[in-house]
């Protein structure tokens, strides 16, 4: 199902696709990533959420399952957008959290 608004459009052709200052207040966002004017043509932007980092090395095999998703969404004719979800990077942090739920016996630096 297709949230089509009020109007029988998609929300991402009134935003991406409006005439005016409106329009132009998103449109050079997505055009500093390189971005052609050919995606803001009423397709449906589908956002992906990733808890890749380089601080959560644990999620680096993410970034090619991102890559991924965005081949399909593009085949199916949609506009593919990542954006970052919460990461902790557990395996950088003191004590590690996977460290902690066994009771590590850590004790910090004097």
């Amino acid at each position: 199902m297709t949230d089509t608004g009020t109007h029988g459009r998609r929300r991402s052709a009134a935003r991406f696709g409006a005439e005016g200052r409106s329009g132009m207040v998103y449109r050079p966002w997505i055009r500093n990533q390189g971005y052609t004017s050919e995606v803001f043509d009423g397709r449906p932007v589908i956002g992906i959420a990733t808890t890749r980092s380089e601080l959560a090395p644990c999620n680096s095999h993410l970034q090619r399952v991102a890559e991924s998703v965005k081949r399909g969404v593009w085949q199916a004719g949609g506009f593919p957008l990542e954006f970052p979800a919460m990461a902790l990077g557990e395996t950088l942090m003191r004590p590690p959290r996977c460290c902690t739920a066994i009771c590590w016996p850590w004790r910090p630096r004097s």
